[in-house]
């Protein structure tokens, strides 16, 4: 990608802003001149929301003009760039050949003053061209992808460099924070990610495959249990795998929560209307009560047929009536000798006139008799009940009345459990639509940082005790596999089974051999191109400027930048000068972008602060030298002592100049605004004039 043009209308001070990049191979670095506050950043800015949108830009940035939109109260901002992109072709013949396609991007946004005279922006739109014969079409679908293609977001720090910002690779927060936009960085150039997802893949793939080949491809169980064990283990470090790679994403969005709180506070409002969807959700409930209702009245109905005696006749009719008939049958026992037996016991005398004292012979029958007339007549009740019970049954509703009552009421419990699962389901969606509206508030979406930043903590931690796991179940995972491989000798039945799993490890492996590869080979060759490019820099800086001697840097598989020096290794971070700091990032940036291969611009703000002499010289040479499309935005200061360099170097140079600014000579009395002129660095008119001293002027 190389970009020829870029046309601002509207974006803070760029009113009306055009300007031609340099496209020539000889002197391919652009050279755009001004200020602190004259624009610089601000045209970085522009560039970066073109292709990015308002993932580039910090939650409370205002594109509009102030001045402007207090005299419009709706401004309409827009950003325009053309470029070229490399991309495969192919002749009639079938043959392939690269050929050069011009696109034009266009993203365009409306922001409005509000009741309480804020700036609310509305919603961007993003549109992509392409050049055939001559005239411009528009590209309807994937047009983001394509973009994102030419340039991942994950490298848009890489592409698109403040200066001052860039040195969070190795300056900014703690080690996990600087690891995590390091690693970011880096495996979007060399592809780790992808590598890592496709084995991943395969190796879930390879599990499923095992699980099914177990109970076909195995001859002995031996070898059947081993590759049991085998799925587990690798069911187990896949999902630990998972589990680590979204730990890491978490610890990698944690950081970036609280800068998308406002974003979210405007979406919040964008989503819909409360009260609606409150009003939808009573209706739901008032509904699924009316239908929880009704299941209570179907399942009490069914609950009075299952305990009726109806239940008894359909199951027990045959037995009812035999037993009707049987009982029927029975004879009665007279049971009016009971009474005058106890008469006669009470009166000690039987009726023929023996003796029934206490411990008599006759007293002993006397009381036996009549304790089998007792039992006579309890027997009897419980015939008479059974007959009774037998005979009121028999007499009650048919068999198939009480199915059909039955299926009746089943299919009513069946309809209204439906109908509750349904009203369910909607009152779960609406509560959550209401739950997605509610306690949007500015003051709980600021608490989101302070939140975020603990749950990176947190992550990390988890992060670390997932490794450990990991590392054990690969241990584990070889020896069961060494173990399975022996075992699989005894099996010589081949099947499609055995193919695919053969086929899959070979694969596997072959990404495996990748990963190991671009973790070793490709990141050692990105670390030698860092510690070459750093030492040439330093190697340049006089002995009084540089507080410490360094003798390597280098980035490790852990994505950590270590610095050593002749007395030990050393925290980037605190241990180095401003001037050692930004020769490391940049040392990094460009050896990233030489790493990755891609054709694509650098635009670069502030490149030099903080810098001087002659590793001021060396770090803008190389980067000149390994930039496709070198784009630098210099003040005075940082362009002194290296202008035989950009003369060399640069096809295009520019100026811009801050009108509102105390700086400018011909300061005219219109709105501020940014103009752009043709001078180059060496030279000024009337509208890019400034003061040498403007700090005591009195305008």
């Amino acid at each position: 990608m190389i970009f020829k043009e870029a046309s601002f209308k509207n974006f803070r001070l760029l009113s009306d802003v055009h300007i031609s990049f340099s496209t020539d191979e000889n002197k391919p670095l652009t050279v755009i001149r001004g200020e602190n506050g004259f624009g610089k950043t601000t045209l970085l800015d522009a560039l970066r929301w073109a292709f990015y949108g308002e993932a580039s830009l910090d939650p409370d940035y205002k594109i509009s003009n102030s001045n402007q939109m207090s005299q419009h109260q709706s401004i309409m901002a827009s950003v325009e760039v053309l470029f070229t992109a490399e991309e495969l072709a192919r002749k009639g013949d079938g043959s392939s050949f690269h050929k050069q396609v011009d696109y034009k991007i266009k993203r365009v946004v409306r922001e409005e003053l509000d009741k309480r005279d804020r700036a609310i922006r509305g919603d961007e739109s993003f549109s992509l061209y392409q050049q055939v014969k001559g005239s411009w079409r528009p590209i309807t679908e994937g047009a983001e992808v394509r973009i994102r293609n030419l340039l991942p977001e994950a490298l848009m720090d890489v592409f698109f460099i403040d200066g001052d910002k860039a040195l969070a690779f190795v300056d900014k927060g703690d080690a996990g924070e600087r690891r995590s936009r390091i690693r970011a960085a880096a495996t979007e150039m060399l592809d780790v990610e992808v590598i890592e997802g496709a084995i991943e893949r395969v190796a879930r793939s390879i599990s499923e495959t095992t699980r099914k080949a177990v109970g076909v491809d195995a001859e002995s169980q031996q070898y059947a249990d081993a590759t049991k064990r085998k799925a587990v283990i690798e069911d187990r470090l896949a999902d630990q795998k998972a589990s680590l790679s979204g730990l890491t994403a978490t610890v990698d969005k944690a950081t970036q929560q609280s800068e998308a709180c406002d974003t979210a506070l405007i979406t919040e409002v964008k989503k819909g209307n409360k009260n609606e969807v409150s009003k939808g959700l009573e209706t739901v409930r008032r509904g699924r009560a009316q239908a929880l209702g009704e299941q209570t009245t179907a399942v009490q109905s069914l609950a009075g047929l299952l305990a009726s005696d109806q239940i008894t006749t359909v199951l027990l009719s045959s037995s009812l009536v035999t037993t009707t008939k049987a009982l029927a049958s029975t004879k009665g026992v007279d049971l009016s000798l009971k009474p005058l037996l106890e008469k006669c016991l009470k009166a000690k005398k039987c009726i023929c006139g023996t003796s029934l004292d206490t411990g008599t012979d006759h007293r002993a029958v006397i009381r036996t008799e009549i304790k089998r007339l007792e039992d006579i007549d309890t027997d009897a009740s419980r015939l008479f009940e059974l007959r009774h019970t037998a005979s009121r049954l028999l007499q009650g509703d048919t068999a198939d009345d009480w199915s059909s009552a039955a299926n009746t009421a089943v299919g009513r419990c069946d309809a209204t459990t439906k109908q509750i699962d349904k009203w369910a389901a909607q009152e779960a969606e609406l509560e959550l639509q209401l739950s997605r509206l509610a306690d949007s508030k500015i003051d709980e979406l600021s608490k989101a940082k302070t939140l975020a930043r603990g749950e990176m903590l947190s992550a990390v931690e988890k992060a670390t005790e997932a490794r450990l796991i990991v590392r054990g179940l690969e241990r584990e995972l070889d020896e069961q596999s060494a173990i399975t491989k022996e075992l699989e000798k005894t099996v010589n039945r081949e099947n499609e089974y055995r193919a695919h799993l053969l086929a899959a490890e070979d694969v596997k492996s072959i990404l495996e051999a990748s990963l190991e590869t671009v973790l070793t080979d490709q990141l050692k060759d990105l670390s030698k191109t860092m510690n070459k490019e750093f030492l040439r820099m330093v190697g340049m800086q006089n002995v009084d400027e540089a507080p410490v001697s360094i003798r390597e840097v280098e980035l490790n598989r852990n994505f950590d930048i270590k610095v050593h020096s002749q007395d030990g290794p050393l925290n980037p971070a605190n241990a180095l000068s401003g001037a050692q700091k930004r020769a490391l990032t940049f040392s990094f940036i460009q050896a990233l972008m030489k790493s990755s291969g891609k054709i694509a611009p650098s635009v670069i703000d502030t490149a030099l602060g903080m810098t001087s002499g002659p590793l001021k010289r060396e770090l803008l040479k190389r980067t000149i030298f390994l930039s496709t499309q070198p784009i630098m935005l210099l003040t005075r200061s940082e362009i002194n002592d290296c202008e035989a360099i950009i003369e060399e170097s640069a096809g295009v140079q520019l100026t811009l100049t801050n009108t509102g600014s105390a700086a400018v000579v011909n300061r005219p009395k219109a709105l501020p605004t940014i103009l752009i002129c043709n001078c180059d660095i060496a030279s000024s008119c009337t509208h890019c004039e400034i003061r040498e001293d403007f700090g005591n002027t009195e305008d």
